[in-house]
């Protein structure tokens, strides 16, 4: 069919039209669907460092560009009979990515109890913090879409639950991010995950 036929059936034109675009809203609806997805790759994790003081950090790294940072902050000395522990987590990224997914864990060789203090800011989506059916010494934070709360920094307090007469304490600390770039269409998702211990002793 020559150029001249095809644009002398006004039909086919406008058939052609919503074709494109029915295909371009089909690609925008999978692309805001955040469940569509073409490949995830992981991201590499520096070991996480301390500073003696009971802070700990670890960078994310795109390459040898730092795009993200996972904070810890837990006193190494505990003084008094306290027996509730601060422990801070933050999760900083690029301003150009968003968090997708967030999972912490907790685990010991002890029954671990830990609480989890209400998170600030804007209304959070669906969480998950529980003890571990498989592992009872292990305790779980988890949200599989921050949504809004992705695009800056998540910080997380939590109390842990410790003995007066308990002089020291170790546990594990385990976490897991994926992150995506902050625009309209998205096909790939990063995911970085850290792994430390953490102690403490009572002064």
């Amino acid at each position: 069919m020559t150029g001249r036929n095809l644009w002398a059936r006004p039909w086919t034109v406008v058939a052609i039209c919503l074709g494109v675009v029915m295909i371009l809203a089909g690609l925008i609806a999978l692309a805001w669907n955040s469940s569509f997805i073409i490949f995830t790759r992981s991201l590499q994790v520096n070991r996480f460092e301390s500073n003696g003081d009971g802070d700990y950090s670890a960078d994310v790294l795109d390459g040898n560009v730092r795009v993200a940072g996972i904070f810890v902050r837990f006193p190494s000395l505990v003084y008094g009979g306290l027996t509730r522990v601060p422990m801070r987590v933050s999760i900083w990224h690029e301003s150009d990515m968003q968090l997708h997914s967030l999972k912490l864990t907790f685990s010991s060789n002890n029954f671990l109890q830990i609480a989890l203090e209400v998170p600030d800011g804007y209304p959070w989506s669906s969480l998950e913090f529980h003890r571990m059916k498989s592992d009872m010494n292990r305790v779980e934070f988890y949200v599989a879409d921050l949504g809004i709360q992705g695009t800056g920094t998540v910080t997380l307090d939590f109390l842990v639950e410790m003995s007066s007469s308990q002089q020291t304490m170790n546990f594990d600390f385990y976490a897991q991010i994926t992150m995506q770039k902050n625009a309209p269409l998205v096909f790939s998702r990063q995911i970085a995950e850290a792994q430390t211990s953490i102690e403490y002793t009572r002064a």
